[in-house]
């Protein structure tokens, strides 16, 4: 099982593009979906840091309990946070 890290609030289909392609040039993998399921997906995107995974998380407890934790970042704040 994966660890939630952050969830990446990225908007729309191109932003979307641009960040999976961006994390995918810094070694993380596609845990579960295709790249098109998970540009065209209205999910945040979850990341795994410690098993450079990234995937689509749908669970809303999850995502509530990520909020509450702090750990929802946008692209340009997990671009500091990766780097």
């Amino acid at each position: 099982m994966n660890t939630l890290d952050y969830l990446v609030t990225a908007q729309g289909v191109l932003e979307r593009g641009l960040f999976y392609n961006y994390i995918h040039s810094l070694g993380y993998k596609d845990d579960t979906y295709t790249r098109n399921d998970m540009i065209n997906s209205t999910y945040p995107f979850a990341i795994c840091i410690k098993k450079k995974k990234v995937f689509i998380l749908e669970s809303a407890t999850q995502c509530f309990f990520m909020h509450k934790n702090g750990k929802i970042k946008t692209v340009d704040e997990i671009k500091e946070i990766l780097v």
